[in-house]
Formats: C-alpha cells, structure tokens, sequence
C-alpha cells in the first residue's frame, strides 16, 4: 500500500501515512489489510502519537469489523498500559467496561 510513498523512513510523516492508508483501506473494505498496516505502525512507531493513535484505531476496527470483543478488550488495555495519558483513555476504559458486560462488540 505504502510502495509509493516518498522515503520518509522512520519519520513522523511515515507513520501518519500508515495511518492514512489503513482508513483508505478500511473504506475499502479491506479490513485485514487495515488490521495489518495499523500492526506495523504500532511496533514501528512505539511511544509514540502515531502508535497511540494506530492502538485506537486497531482496538476500533476489531471492535467494529471483526466483532472480537475479546481481543478488542486486549488492545484497549494495552493502550491504556502504553499511554496512560492518551486522550483516548477514558473511551477505553468504557469500551473494555461495556466488552465485560457483555453489551456487545459494536
């Protein structure tokens, strides 16, 4: 997906690009491929906004795609363990609340 992209190595542009093209293929309903490209960007870009933000967006898109709320409630955590001042902890800690009781996946 990211063949084209203009040598930005290890640079926050490369990330956000990451970013960019796992919602191009979310869109395109290509989820598996989303769900890798957000899993690169969250090992390549650890402890970092973009790795916040890929850990959001994978925990959504398992949540919302994949219906596995068991592994949704994995990704939460781990965000909530790897950025414990994410702006997204409160939604997490409400999505892994409502996973629990089980009010479903979406």
């Amino acid at each position: 997906v990211l063949a084209g992209v203009i040598t930005l190595d290890g640079t926050s542009m490369e990330g956000w690009a990451h970013l960019l093209a796992a919602r191009t293929l979310i869109s395109s309903r290509q989820q598996q491929a989303a769900s890798d490209t957000l899993a690169a960007a969250i090992q390549r870009f650890a402890n970092t906004p973009v790795g916040e933000q890929a850990l959001w967006n994978l925990a959504e898109l398992v949540r919302e795609h994949f219906e596995d709320a068991d592994n949704a409630m994995s990704i939460y955590e781990q965000l909530l363990r790897d950025y414990p001042e994410s702006v997204y902890t409160g939604p997490a800690r409400r999505w892994i609340r409502k996973l629990q009781n089980g009010d479903g996946a979406t």
